[in-house]
């Protein structure tokens, strides 16, 4: 009896996790939005009715990916993916919408640091550098990056990583400062 009522109340956390995961996607999307359409005349005027500079393609760049980022997953949160192919191919997309986003952050961080320094080997480094989360992340693919249907909950992301792998990683992370 006691084992069943740890399953159930396992079963009760894990709702409970995703249904703040889903609020949290529709509260930032929605706010994402709401902030998108007050600010769209000051939007035009500084930057639609100007000629294309580099400040106004990363401006763009940066507001169309989190835009993106951020509507793809509203909507895949309330889509019922039931086929494993479906479901990966979901999962993957939205990693790699994901880490799109770093590419325009990237940018603005070498921009800023050729502005302050006026120096190109800077920036440079500063963008090399900007884009190394882009590389670790990457780097997971190389896991196995799927989906995997799981009945009442949907479409969760998986990979190839062993419990051993794991505690080998988090062994090794504990010397460090």
């Amino acid at each position: 009896m006691s084992s069943s009522t740890g399953d159930n109340g396992a079963l009760v956390a894990t709702f409970s996790g995703l249904l703040v995961s889903n609020y949290c996607t529709v509260s930032t999307t929605a706010l994402f939005i709401y902030e998108c359409a007050i600010t769209l005349g000051d939007e035009a005027n500084l930057f639609w009715r100007r000629p294309l500079t580099g400040a106004t393609a990363l401006f763009v760049s940066n507001r169309l990916a989190a835009m993106i980022y951020l509507v793809y997953a509203l909507i895949t949160s309330y889509i019922p993916l039931s086929t494993q192919v479906s479901c990966s191919n979901n999962i993957i997309a939205s990693k790699v919408i994901e880490i799109l986003q770093y590419f325009p952050w990237a940018a603005f961080s070498a921009m800023r640091g050729l502005a302050l320094t006026r120096n190109w080997q800077l920036a440079t480094f500063v963008f090399l550098l900007s884009v190394v989360p882009v590389a670790v992340n990457l780097a997971a693919f190389s896991f196995n990056v799927s989906g995997e249907v799981v009945p009442y909950i949907g479409c969760s992301s998986s990979d190839s990583l062993t419990v051993d792998m794991i505690r080998r990683f988090w062994s090794s992370c504990q010397g460090l400062p």
